[in-house]
């Protein structure tokens, strides 16, 4: 059978709006939609701007029931078009700096309050490659383990304080590293006495 004689075996049906006929299949008509699929476009989109509370209820109850699929849809599209979703974002905080930056705020505040960990780890982190240290890789878990070796007491005064604080043992100022065998907890009274100056007494932060 030839292309030619597929084609007009092809059952035909014409469109309710602009009264047009096309090939019965998927390319030209939504399913089982009476519309081709220019005006089947056009059709929704008038809806929409005509009954904008009706339409938001469907898109919530739809998002409501479908949050896996909504999900995942979403994530495959920013996969596919990393680079188109960049340029939109990018677009809309230029278009909204206002906006972005006072929810970025309100975001920020609200994530600090329910887990401040990670914010302080990022900010000694910055601060440490501030000073080009050469070795920037102390974690939480190391941090809690440093406490744990010194029984959550001050390396110089001894004293179990309500709060440690890290102190480099090399300052970083002069060449020392933001890692695990630099750092000793110590009381804010011992570190403030400290600064950036030698150890109060000798000490033996944990080896790799």
């Amino acid at each position: 059978m030839s292309s030619q004689e597929s084609i007009t075996d092809t059952p035909v049906k014409d469109c309710s709006r602009c009264h047009v006929s096309f090939p019965d299949t998927l390319d030209f008509f939504y399913r089982k939609s009476r519309r081709c699929k220019p005006c089947h476009i056009v059709n929704a989109k008038e809806w929409a701007e005509n009954n904008p509370k009706r339409r938001k209820e469907i898109v919530n109850n739809w998002g409501a029931n479908h949050r896996e699929e909504n999900r995942l849809r979403s994530k495959n599209y920013s996969l596919r078009n990393r680079d188109k979703r960049k340029a939109q974002l990018k677009n809309w905080r230029d278009n909204n700096r206002s906006r972005f930056n006072k929810t970025s705020r309100a975001r920020r505040k609200r994530a600090y309050i329910a887990n401040p960990k990670p914010f302080k780890m990022a900010n000694e982190k910055h601060r440490a490659a501030r000073f080009n240290c050469k070795i920037n890789d102390l974690t939480n878990a190391q941090w809690e383990i440093i406490k744990e070796q010194f029984c959550h007491r001050c390396a110089y005064c001894g004293i179990k304080p309500k709060r440690l604080t890290k102190d480099h043992v090399i300052p970083l100022i002069k060449g020392g590293n933001h890692t695990i065998s630099n750092i000793v907890p110590a009381c804010h009274s011992c570190n403030s006495k400290k600064k950036d100056g030698p150890v109060l007494r000798p000490v033996q932060p944990l080896l790799l």
